[in-house]
C-alpha cells in the first residue's frame, strides 16, 4: 500500500509530455489541435485593456483573432504588396 506514490509519481512522468498537446487550443473551423498563438496588439487610442490576439490553424490554414478574453472570429489578414524594386535600364 506504501508504494502507490511511486505508481502516481511514474505515471505523471509518463503524462507530462502530453501536456502541450493536450492543453493547446482548438480549431473552431477544423476542429483540430493545430492552432497557434502568432502575437497580442494592444489597440491604439483604446483602453489600456483593449487588445486582439492573433492566432492560426495549421491545418485549415485560417486566420482569427480574437478580442480580449473574448470569441474567435475569423479573421483575414491584409495583404502585402511586395516592393517594387526598382533596376536602371540599359
Amino acid at each position: 500500500m506504501k508504494d502507490w506514490y511511486m505508481i502516481f509519481a511514474l505515471l505523471a512522468v509518463l503524462v507530462s509530455p502530453l501536456f502541450p498537446i493536450l492543453l493547446k487550443s482548438k480549431c473552431p473551423r477544423c476542429a483540430k489541435r493545430k492552432l497557434e498563438h502568432l502575437e497580442s496588439v494592444h489597440v491604439d487610442g483604446a483602453k489600456p485593456s483593449e487588445f486582439f490576439t492573433y492566432y492560426k490553424c495549421h491545418a485549415c490554414e485560417t486566420s482569427f483573432r480574437q478580442k480580449r478574453s473574448g470569441k474567435l472570429e475569423s479573421f483575414e489578414p491584409p495583404v502585402q504588396e511586395p516592393e517594387r524594386v526598382l533596376t536602371p535600364s540599359l
